[in-house]
């Protein structure tokens, strides 16, 4: 098992705009999104080509692919995302903070343990920045899972009509 960064490997890139943009058509068409054009252009503006503060390039907005061995091919499982700000405009978040923001999984490989190792990929990554490590969930049903983790609630934010609940990661 293996972790990239995107950033490593655009030629992957707009394969995973196009995988996640087929998987997830019904929640992109949700918050306007009407192609897997219009995502990869989203993804390039926060995590390959410019943050959304002062069009420079954020190093800290990130995709980390998760591969796997499966049949002796390293096989593609799913993807985390970390950037700096998951909600729009939420501003309760100290400066040295990222969000672990997009959880990916694809449909043969979830409810296998990938997720864990994503989310527990990225609190490191993070740690090792020396920041702190958040959270937004929408799905409320996550929260016990995401409280097993080390995750605790902080907060609460409406967007578009979407309550998130805000949870930060307690350092060990």
């Amino acid at each position: 098992m293996f972790f990239l960064n995107i950033r490593q490997r655009k030629d992957l890139f707009e394969f995973i705009c196009e995988l996640v943009y087929q998987e997830w058509e019904e929640y992109y068409n949700k918050i306007n999104i009407n192609s897997s054009d219009e995502l990869i252009i989203m993804f390039e503006n926060d995590y390959i080509n410019k943050s959304n503060k002062n069009n420079k390039l954020n190093k800290f907005n990130n995709i980390f692919l998760l591969f796997d061995k499966i049949n002796s091919i390293n096989q593609l499982v799913g993807f985390v995302t970390i950037s700096e700000d998951d909600l729009q405009g939420y501003k309760k978040i100290e400066k040295n903070s990222l969000f672990i923001n997009e959880i990916y999984i694809l449909k043969n490989y979830r409810k296998l343990g990938y997720g864990k190792k994503l989310i527990k990929y990225g609190i490191e990554y993070i740690k090792n920045l020396n920041f702190k490590t958040y959270i937004s969930v929408q799905k409320k049903e996550l929260l016990v899972y995401y409280r097993k983790l080390g995750f605790i609630e902080i907060d609460n934010y409406n967007l578009d009509n979407q309550e998130y609940i805000i949870m930060e990661y307690l350092l060990d």
